[in-house]
């Protein structure tokens, strides 16, 4: 029942055991999340085909999806994206030029 109070913090335990899983057990270094998203960088990625959204992305994103898929936890394409600039939880990141920001609207 998701209306307890204590279905986030529920939540969270979950999710960071997740994490917790890629980083110890699959060798995924520098990943960071917050609440159910998570990101990382590679500085050179090396691209991987993931079948069931018939596209290309980084190997560690995909190996991240499979243990989604492992687990049981759903996931969209459109949420799966990599790229030098990114929308990050709302905030427009650019690394290439050091600048965060947010949108007008």
């Amino acid at each position: 029942m998701f209306g307890m109070c204590s279905a986030l913090k529920i939540w969270c335990m979950f999710f960071r055991l997740v994490i917790w899983a890629m980083i110890h057990i699959s060798h995924i270094e520098d990943l960071m999340y917050y609440m159910d998203n998570a990101c990382s960088y590679d500085t050179n990625p090396v691209l991987t085909y993931y079948a069931p959204y018939d596209s290309f992305y980084p190997s560690k994103q995909v190996t991240l999806l499979q243990l989604y898929n492992e687990v049981g936890l759903p996931h969209v394409k459109s949420k799966q994206l990599f790229g030098h600039a990114l929308e990050i939880i709302g905030l427009y990141v650019d690394p290439s030029v050091m600048t965060i920001s947010m949108s007008v609207e």
